[in-house]
């Protein structure tokens, strides 16, 4: 009915109750992408609508619109791409001289403002005009949009499991968080602006698997928690934290010879990378586990 409301509007009617009415609708439909996004996150009986635009971070970087998959074909330079990333993971509007300090930063003047015309274009034509804002000479990703991210649920689920006092309610939305990640946060985006980034998630990752493994020992589920220890030993072989517990595992499990590989793996990954042997920690942990 906004519409119809919207003409009553012109047409010289002030009622207060009209008014009243219309601008509730206003204030709805701008609010309906973080309702829908709550709802996702909190419904169990419900399927919730699938939002329009999907961004995947933690792996390889993807985005699907309306379920369909963006190609590279449909952003037509891997740059356009990154761009849309750049934007997506900026807290703050950005200029596009700052952003051809990250992507051009040998190009004129002149040649910037071509060339980010066009990425921006293809970017808008790829996913969509209100896809990216610009407002007084800055450029911004609109979180106004009915959109979902991998990143957002991840945090999401990591705030859920650190509120509930109920361990299996934790280890649930434990396992959810750290399924959930596929790789590191845009591993195929080389560019320096993705790096602070990626270190942050990266070391919630391996803390949030590390709390799962805990989590699961805690309940009796050892081999699950082994495993667990294991996969933050692959994305960080020399996460000694990791290594200490994969044996402490172990040792409850009254399995000797696992602890003395783990420790032999630990020592050969540190000797081949750091150039160093274990931690003080570390010799105390396996020496009380063996």
């Amino acid at each position: 009915v906004q519409p119809w409301l919207a003409n009553i509007m012109q047409v010289g009617q002030t009622d207060p109750e009209c008014i009243r009415l219309l601008d509730q609708a206003r204030h709805l439909e701008s609010d309906l992408p973080r309702i829908r996004k709550n709802l996702r996150q909190l419904s169990t009986a419900v399927t919730p609508q699938v939002p329009h635009i999907i961004v995947h971070t933690l792996g390889k970087a993807q985005v699907r619109v309306n379920g369909k998959l963006i190609t590279s074909a449909d952003w037509q330079t891997k740059s356009v791409r990154d761009l849309f990333f750049y934007f997506f993971i900026m807290e703050k509007p950005v200029t596009k001289e700052k952003v051809g300090a990250a992507f051009w930063p040998d190009i004129t003047l002149a040649q910037l403002k071509l060339r980010f015309k066009n990425n921006l274009y293809r970017l808008r034509h790829a996913l969509g005009q209100d896809v990216i804002l610009y407002d007084d000479n800055f450029y911004r990703f609109n979180t106004d949009l009915d959109y979902e991210s991998d990143m957002d649920q991840f945090e999401s689920e990591l705030a859920l499991a650190r509120r509930t006092q109920d361990i299996s309610q934790q280890i649930e939305h434990y396992q959810n968080a750290v399924e959930m990640v596929q790789g590191s946060f845009l591993e195929d985006i080389h560019a320096d602006w993705a790096w602070h980034q990626r270190e942050r998630l990266d070391q919630i990752y391996l803390s949030a698997t590390l709390a799962l493994a805990r989590l699961l020992l805690k309940n009796g589920i050892r081999e699950e928690a082994v495993k667990y220890c294991q996969r933050a030993i692959d994305r960080d072989p020399c996460l000694e934290e990791a290594h200490q517990l994969a044996m402490q595992i172990y040792a409850i499990m009254h399995d000797k010879p696992a602890i003395t590989r783990q420790y032999r793996l630990c020592q050969k990954i540190l000797r081949n990378t750091l150039g160093s042997d274990p931690s003080h920690e570390t010799e105390e942990v396996y020496q009380q586990a063996i």
